[in-house]
């Protein structure tokens, strides 16, 4: 329930972006525009960053389903980018603990597009990549969103790995393995239940065990 230590979105997450400052006595008038997959202009957030602010965050107004794939953020000032970054919205493979449907796949990955953006959102458009053509990246987007079973697995795939590499790895149940695998096979892997940063690892903060009689309260331990 609390670990979710690679921070992965997808398309029914809020982002927040958290930005950093140095201590000045000037404030600064600052827009933050978030670009969709497809290189166009979802959303602006303007913000005032007061001349005593060191760290404070940004609330995206993205509607969901957000739209997966590599998402940018630019921070522009005084006409100029001065900072960017990129954020990954990861497919769903599974809804409700079922696997997606060719019925719901449209839905869920096919974004909110177009988007609400009131009529100053042409001004920022000159600040899109101008070497990402936006026609041939929304076709692709169309493709994807179709993908199910072995195919949309393998978008998964293809994005995670881009992001993510294998820092660690745990075994679930080696019984399962050993099946599998046959008796013979041998490995060193840990069990996830003895790997803290495993979401199979205890949580007690996170476990409803049972309700105390005399005050009512869960039982923590």
């Amino acid at each position: 329930m609390s670990r979710d230590f690679t921070h992965t979105m997808g398309p029914y997450s809020e982002p927040i972006l958290i930005h950093e400052w140095a201590t000045d006595n000037v404030a600064y008038n600052v827009s933050y525009l978030w670009i969709d997959p497809t290189n166009v202009l979802a959303a602006v957030t303007s913000v005032m960053i007061d001349g005593n602010t060191t760290i404070d965050h940004v609330r995206s107004t993205l509607k969901t389903p957000i739209l997966p794939g590599e998402w940018k953020i630019k921070l522009v000032w005084n006409s100029q980018v001065f900072v960017e970054t990129s954020f990954l919205i990861s497919p769903l493979e599974f809804l409700n603990k079922m696997p997606l449907t060719s019925q719901q796949v449209g839905f869920v990955h096919g974004g909110s597009y177009p988007y609400s953006l009131k009529s100053a959102g042409s001004f920022w458009t000159r600040y899109l990549d101008s070497n990402k053509p936006h026609e041939s990246l929304e076709r692709k987007a169309a493709l994807n969103s179709r993908r199910t079973g072995f195919d949309l697995q393998q978008w998964i795939d293809s994005l995670v790995s881009r992001w993510f590499t294998i820092g660690e790895t745990c075994v679930l149940n080696s019984a399962n393995i050993a099946l599998r695998c046959g008796t013979s096979w041998t490995h060193s892997l840990e069990s996830c239940v003895r790997t803290p940063w495993s979401s199979a690892y205890p949580d007690p903060k996170s476990d409803i065990v049972s309700i105390n009689g005399t005050s009512g309260y869960l039982n923590r331990w």
